[in-house]
């Protein structure tokens, strides 16, 4: 498989979360406290614009969009990106939507696996 392959015939979810959210799942507070331990060596930049973090004395991402790979074989087992959202686009409507548009852009095979379903645990 190549690097710009993904498994599972490239079904992904996409989950955007923010704000006092990040903390209500470990994975995802994991998921940001991993991009602020990086932001001096990789310089990431928000996943919609050129802004670029450089410094943790910018003002921190106002989302993360978590990207995970669809994974049958052994669904504890999670890998997931976590891509930042500055300020600015994360206010822009259909985040959500932005988000898969711009990350079509690296794997463009990709399919969404849906967005949440109001019952947990189900997918619309």
């Amino acid at each position: 498989m190549s690097k710009h392959e993904l498994p599972r015939d490239g079904v992904i979810e996409i989950d955007i979360i923010g704000g006092p959210a990040l903390l209500d799942k470990a994975e995802f507070f994991m998921g940001a406290m991993h991009f602020a331990s990086r932001v001096s060596v990789e310089k990431p930049s928000c996943l919609l614009c050129d802004h670029r973090w450089v410094s943790l004395t910018q003002e921190t991402p106002a989302a993360f969009a978590f990207i995970t790979p669809w994974q049958n074989v052994a669904p504890e087992a999670v890998n997931r990106w976590a891509v930042a959202i500055c300020e600015k686009c994360a206010r822009l409507p259909n985040l959500r939507e932005r988000a898969l548009t711009a990350f079509k852009k690296t794997w463009p095979n990709s399919k969404d696996l849906g967005v949440p379903h109001a019952a947990p645990g189900r997918r619309q």
